[in-house]
């Protein structure tokens, strides 16, 4: 992930240790935080150990890296309050799709999972999978760390996206983040 998506760290240890400071400095304990997906990329235990260390109560939207690892689990035993495919929230008067993958478009040459993709109905969708491949691409948002200065996004940037139809603005909502990364 450090070379692939530019990250601004040497080794797994430094980025881990980085990405874990940034979390806990952008969310508090009592924050609830939507992960979509693919968030991490090692083992249960070490998984379970940066879990531990990261604020706020946590919800998986699993992506295509976790399910191998969490389905043997329980949620609660893992550390999440739930683990699903696809999830939504209201933001504003906005009802939006909460998803690993967009409705089109990769971060590889080749469109990949088809058929793990939402259905585009012509609403907003938070996704992760492209790693840094955009920000937004039409009412598809990158919620992924690799676009939003490696830490979880606020609730209220996202919504400012929406109702900007996808353009950048200030911050004024509440605090509840959504974040997608891999450590």
């Amino acid at each position: 992930m450090i070379e692939f998506c530019s990250r601004p760290w040497s080794a797994v240890e430094e980025m881990n240790a980085g990405l874990i400071k940034n979390w806990n400095e952008t969310v508090n304990p009592e924050d609830v935080v939507y992960i979509l997906g693919d968030m991490f990329f090692c083992g249960t235990i070490a998984a379970k150990e940066i879990l531990r260390q990261l604020n706020g109560r946590k919800m998986l939207i699993a992506g295509n890296h976790d399910w191998g690892k969490l389905k043997k689990h329980r949620a609660q035993e893992f550390g999440f309050d739930f683990i699903t495919d696809q999830h939504c929230i209201r933001l504003g008067r906005h009802d939006v799709i909460m998803n690993h993958f967009p409705y089109h478009g990769d971060h590889m040459e080749e469109e990949r999972f088809r058929d793990k993709r939402p259905v585009d109905k012509g609403g907003w969708l938070l996704h992760g999978h492209v790693h840094n491949a955009w920000k937004v691409n039409g009412r598809q948002i990158n919620v992924g760390v690799d676009v939003w200065d490696w830490r979880p996004v606020h609730e209220e940037r996202i919504l400012h996206l929406i109702e900007c139809d996808g353009h950048h603005s200030k911050s004024i909502m509440r605090r509840v983040a959504i974040q997608k990364g891999e450590m």
